[in-house]
């Protein structure tokens, strides 16, 4: 294998150049925006060194690689060259041959000896390509003033038949050969010939021959089966290597089809036996995680970007910033060290399944969890759309990169912390913020005091404030603190166990994490009832919305983590503990069992919640009140936070859930009907009474209210009054009073 700086007349001195047929069509003459755009500026650039003022460095085409084999046609000729088969840069090579054709013939430099070079160049994907390369090499358009365009003449030649304009390749031709006739043209290019050919070059490239047949099967692979499209990753190595340092040049060019290409193929490479484009995704992989540290550089140092078109933004971050370079190689290159040296690295500090926890370790919440932070970031980081690598994933992996590179004392608990804050900080963990956070990590991780303008919760550092004293002065208490950060429910915020040095905490942690992990008759509606029946633990939202737990995991979550937006969070803790010590003192008992031997006089109104089903039948977990201390019964069970969702009166719906065959209730806070033959009567309830009222031009229904007011079934106002103490308290239960008097109207139109 040899490397060598070289032009391209020198490579058509060497070798016969065969465009192999496993290689995709040529495409830097397609049509499509993107590809517009890449031939623009690639044409330009080739403009601009090809200019008379031009002194600066030559036009370096980055790396082409191929392998070399024998002409057998050939073999015995004594001026026999051998060919070589590009497996990379093809698509530079056919524009480099373009661009020597229309410098020869438009300058009068396409003699004999330069005809028979460019012929050694050539297209063996299809047939008619090579022949149209063959035709095109002895072609000499026209110079006249008003000769038609070069694209035009080629396509009236009688050798040049029409179903070649629908072969891609062709096409493509065609169209770059316009593109340069036009940039010569529009920037009134000379004497390019010599400065093509010349022992000065203008435009190089570096060549990287492979001898012989025995050409490893694998990198053979890598480079050939990326499909037939130009792909990002090739405008990407093509115009990278020309922004970076030029000392650096050597270094990306050997790793990126190496190291660093090894490092994501491994990622992919369980997919081999499938159908999946493999180089593609490989390739694709590189770019995320390229674009994941650029999006980090541009924010850790503030860097302005004015234009979001990925090459501009590598100029703006990369171009004469070797810091900025190294930073981006030093972070390919920690990963390749991990992959090689500690492949199990992210499994030591964190974990998805609840069954692997362990005191070094953390558990990820985030959606689509996976432990591996690094080929997750490769996989799917994505900022043109919604990124499924999320912010919190960013600030997570950018903690275990420092910590490859630094070996942080402390890291495991560190990394903790972390997740903790993030996951608190919900609100603050966005795009706009990622400079403050950033900075966050880096003082976490290099024990140094948040400053003040921290994103992360203060409630949440002031709770590991609290767990770190805590430990300290215990050990003992690390592994049931941990293990109740990790729960699904409570998912670092443990506050809600009212932590304190006095406190048990491993016996409550461990009935927790029991009675919340089960799923079977426990549902945590069942839970959500049974604590009711200890008192009311909802949380007040304000503009009278309440939170209460339900089948919803989500709100658990809610309720257990405390925050300004919520009133009621201490007295949610309160409950939760006594509730969790009824079964630490009886483990016999059960949630069902709590909430029959529940019997309470007078009645509040989260008895009704504890006692009938009804009451959880909602997705939410939100309730709504238009006056909680003064009406507490007037209230709404909501299936959305607003109003145009689905919404009940708990005590109304639970009355018809009993009342089946004659009761009836819409999904949008109506009142309950009540249906017999032809009698329709309407049930309202207020804070301390039923209310029965008919349609006024309903006239039978009427007449069986009045008659069901003169039976006393009903009070002279058509109500059923709930008897109330002197603090607004039921006196019976309300729901069996009316559900009594229902059964006592039907038996008494029954009887009519």
């Amino acid at each position: 294998m040899s490397i060598t700086e070289t032009k391209f007349i020198d490579l058509l001195e060497q070798y016969k150049v065969i465009i192999p047929p496993i290689q995709r069509d040529y495409a830097q003459g397609r049509n499509n925006e993107e590809v517009r755009r890449i031939r623009h500026r690639f044409l330009n650039n080739i403009s601009d060194v090809l200019a008379e003022d031009y002194n600066d460095a030559p036009l370096k085409l980055d790396f082409i690689y191929g392998y070399l084999v024998k002409d057998e046609g050939e073999e015995n000729k004594k001026d026999s060259i051998p060919i070589f088969k590009p497996l990379d840069g093809q698509q530079r090579l056919t524009t480099l041959f373009l661009l020597h054709w229309y410098t020869a013939v438009t300058e009068n430099k396409i003699t004999d000896e330069n005809q028979a070079l460019l012929a050694n160049f050539s297209y063996a994907t299809r047939d008619k390509c090579r022949k149209f390369c063959e035709k095109l090499i002895h072609f000499i358009p026209s110079q006249e003033v008003d000769s038609k365009p070069i694209k035009l003449q080629i396509e009236n030649q009688p050798w040049f038949f029409i179903s070649w304009q629908s072969d891609p390749t062709i096409a493509s031709m065609l169209v770059m050969l316009d593109a340069i006739e036009t940039v010569f043209n529009t920037n009134n290019l000379k004497n390019v010939w010599e400065k093509l050919i010349s022992d000065s070059p203008r435009i190089i490239f570096y060549l990287l021959e492979m001898e012989g047949l025995g050409l490893p099967e694998d990198l053979y692979i890598k480079m050939n089966s990326r499909g037939k499209s130009l792909t990002n990753f090739e405008h990407f190595k093509s115009q990278f290597s020309g922004i970076i340092p030029d000392s650096m040049v050597p270094i990306f060019n050997q790793k990126i089809d190496n190291q660093w290409s090894d490092l994501f193929w491994d990622i992919h490479k369980a997919n081999e036996s499938t159908n999946i484009d493999i180089a593609a995704e490989v390739d694709q992989s590189f770019l995320n995680f390229y674009q994941y540290i650029t999006d980090l550089l541009i924010t850790t140092k503030n860097i302005t970007i004015e234009d979001d078109y990925w090459q501009e933004v590598a100029n703006t971050v990369y171009r004469n910033n070797e810091r900025n370079v190294n930073y981006l190689f030093d972070a390919l290159d920690t990963f390749v060290n991990q992959q090689k040296n500690n492949p199990h690295y992210f499994f030591e500090y964190l974990y998805v399944s609840k069954t692997d926890f362990s005191v070094s370790k953390v558990r990820l919440f985030f959606n689509s969890a996976e432990t591996n932070l690094f080929y997750k970031c490769a996989q799917v980081y994505n900022t043109e759309q919604r990124n499924a690598f999320s912010i919190g994933e960013q600030l997570m992996l950018y903690a275990m990169m420092r910590h490859l590179q630094e070996d942080i004392v402390g890291f495991s608990d560190k990394i903790r912390k972390i997740r903790n804050l993030i996951i608190a900080s919900d609100d603050n963990i966005r795009k706009e913020y990622l400079k403050v956070l950033y900075k966050d990590i880096d003082n976490i991780l290099n024990d140094k005091n948040l400053e003040d303008d921290s994103q992360f919760s203060k409630q949440q550092l002031s709770e590991e404030s609290i767990k770190s004293n805590i430990i300290s002065n215990n050990q003992t208490l690390k592994s049931p603190i941990y293990k109740l950060e990790d729960h699904n429910l409570l998912r670092g915020s443990v506050s809600i166990m009212g932590l304190t040095e006095d406190n048990d905490i491993t016996s409550y942690a461990t009935m927790f994490d029991t009675i919340f992990s089960r799923d079977t008759d426990e549902s945590y509606n069942m839970i959500s009832r049974a604590m009711m029946s200890i008192d009311d633990y909802s949380q007040d939202y304000s503009y009278g919305k309440r939170r209460i737990g339900n089948n919803n995991a989500s709100i658990w979550r809610e309720l257990f983590t405390k925050s300004d937006r919520r009133k009621g969070f201490d007295n949610t803790r309160e409950i939760l503990q006594q509730y969790l010590k009824i079964f630490l003192d009886n483990p016999d008992t059960s949630n069902q069992s709590i909430i029959n031997n529940y019997s309470q006089e007078p009645y509040p109104w989260n008895y009704y919640f504890a006692k009938y089903s009804s009451f959880s039948n909602f997705k939410s977990g939100y309730y709504f009140w238009g006056q909680y201390k003064f009406k507490p019964y007037e209230c709404f069970m909501m299936n959305r936070k607003q109003f145009n969702g689905h919404h009940w009166n708990p005590f109304l719906l639970e009355l018809r859930n009993q009342h089946k065959n004659y009761c009836s209730i819409d999904d949008y806070g109506n009142d309950l009907q009540f249906a017999y033959e032809n009698c329709i009567l309407n049930i309202r309830m207020y804070n301390n009474n039923f209310e029965f009222y008919a349609p006024e031009e309903d006239s039978v229904s009427n007449i069986a209210i009045s008659r069901i007011i003169e039976h006393g079934i009903l009070d002279k106002n058509a109500s059923i009054v709930v008897p109330q103490d002197t603090e607004g308290y039921d006196l019976n239960d309300r729901i069996r009073l009316c559900s009594n008097t229902l059964l006592d109207i039907e038996r008494f139109l029954i009887d009519l």
